[in-house]
């Protein structure tokens, strides 16, 4: 037939032996790849929980063999173990309270060298005992007194007091 035209037989249908997958996977290794790796990421835990489950099944025959090999090996120190359990934590717990019993006796000597406990200090109350300090004369003011008392001169005399009056403690200014 002229004029109309012919359909590619080889794309319509799909090829019974496989070979246009083999080519397609021959021709784009890369992509094949990239596929596989996003497969992968995007469902690891389904995989994951399929390979535990195939583990299982294949190697639960030998698993439950090493579990009876295990429980005849050490049948005898089973039964042992929790008598041997039992002496070993009352030894521990017996060990602990010696320590702290050592430790108080300890802190009782240290206490009784130390001697007594009462605290005692003199105490003086600086509003009503007169000062220790001695009052400084003009030669052997500091610079920060002088500095202050140069400044409490400045200032009005009716209004403020001098410096010498802020320290004897005195009330008002006397003209």
């Amino acid at each position: 037939m002229v004029g109309v035209p012919q359909k590619n037989i080889s794309r319509s249908q799909p090829e019974k032996n496989g070979s246009g997958k083999k080519r397609y996977q021959e021709a784009n290794p890369e992509k094949i790849r990239e596929y596989h790796r996003r497969y992968r990421e995007m469902n690891h835990e389904k995989l994951s929980e399929k390979q535990r489950i195939r583990y299982r099944e294949v190697n639960w025959e030998k698993n439950r063999e090493y579990r009876a090999r295990y429980r005849e090996a050490n049948r005898e120190f089973m039964i042992r173990y929790p008598e041997k359990r039992s002496k070993t934590f009352a030894e521990t717990l017996q060990e602990q309270l010696r320590k702290v019993q050592r430790h108080q006796r300890e802190t009782q000597q240290k206490l009784k060298a130390l001697g007594s406990k009462r605290l005692s200090g003199v105490l003086t109350d600086c509003l009503k005992s007169p000062t220790r300090y001695p009052v400084h004369s003009a030669e052997m003011r500091s610079p920060v007194l002088m500095y202050l008392e140069s400044f409490c001169h400045s200032l009005c005399a009716e209004e403020y007091m001098s410096f010498d009056q802020m320290r004897e403690g005195t009330d008002r200014v006397e003209p």
